[in-house]
């Protein structure tokens, strides 16, 4: 009974600061978009499509920090917490990737201090290696642990958590020709290693035998879960997720990969049968 009444008063956070930040957020892009847009150079109205994936993330970022979710995350349940972390690190960052137009980002990569840094924070070995520390870190208990009981250190995560996806995301989806993406051999080997660079982690929390975080060992059960259980199913989540956020992008780029080869494989054929055409027409002519 206890649980159950801490479920229902869990509330949402309309916290000032994550509010005003989606805010700027999204006025921003639409100052961009709209009004300021003709100051930017080689721009274009955003399309409907990229439009609605900006703000779906910037919807889903607001759920998964103002939503009871936050509070179980942070308060009750370590397994609601890997939830929302895989949320800003899987479903938030290829959003606002994909809404974001490329002559927007275009001045920031041509800058002459921003474009080098960024360029190389969006390379495939600096990517992998930082988001794979990264997360690992933060998960440590002396790391961790400060972050449930400090306000500010857990926002303070989260903001990296995006930044870290962002640059992992990067490589695999960029359309800016001044931080290209990488090439298929290389994309599919990188998502391959992603979720293995995640497995050392994921096995400790999954294989444990005895709960790291106090702050879940003394907060209420508020689910038919022991702590140990949940920390192992946050582990069992953290695992799956990164496996299939992932792993179907790897097929999708092999089966690209697979279909362009075909199509430049075709283009030379007949590209060599034309020129087959023509040498025999020539050699008729001049028999004639």
């Amino acid at each position: 009974m206890q649980g159950l009444a801490a479920v229902n008063t869990i509330p949402w956070i309309f916290d000032p600061v994550l509010i005003g930040t989606l805010l700027t957020a999204a006025v921003a892009y639409w100052l961009l978009a709209g009004p300021l847009r003709t100051r930017v150079p080689d721009s274009a109205k955003p399309s409907r499509l990229q439009v609605a994936l900006f703000a779906s993330g910037l919807v889903v970022t607001f759920l998964a920090e103002a939503s009871p979710l936050h509070d179980l995350s942070e308060r009750y349940l370590f397994s609601a917490h890997m939830a929302q972390h895989l949320l800003l690190s899987y479903v938030v960052a290829p959003l606002l990737i994909a809404g974001t137009p490329v002559w927007m980002v275009r001045p920031l990569a041509r800058h002459e201090i921003f474009g080098p840094l960024l360029y190389t924070i969006t390379r495939p070995v600096v990517a992998f290696t930082a988001f794979t520390l990264g997360f690992s870190l933060w998960h440590l208990p002396m790391v961790y642990g400060p972050a449930l009981v400090n306000p500010f250190i857990h926002h303070f995560q989260h903001v990296i958590f995006l930044i870290l996806a962002l640059m992992v995301w990067w490589p695999v989806m960029s359309r800016v020709p001044e931080l290209p993406r990488a090439g298929y051999g290389t994309q599919i080997i990188y998502l391959a290693a992603l979720p293995l660079g995640q497995l050392f982690v994921g096995a400790i929390l999954t294989f444990a035998q005895q709960p790291f975080y106090p702050t879940y060992s003394e907060a209420a059960r508020i689910a038919p879960i022991s702590v140990l259980g949940d920390q192992q199913l946050g582990g069992v989540i953290m695992k799956i997720a990164s496996f299939v956020a992932f792993g179907i992008p790897v097929i999708v780029l092999f089966l690209r990969w697979f279909a362009d080869d075909n199509r430049a494989g075709k283009r030379t054929l007949e590209g060599r049968q034309s020129g087959d055409v023509a040498h025999q027409g020539a050699g008729g002519s001049s028999g004639s």
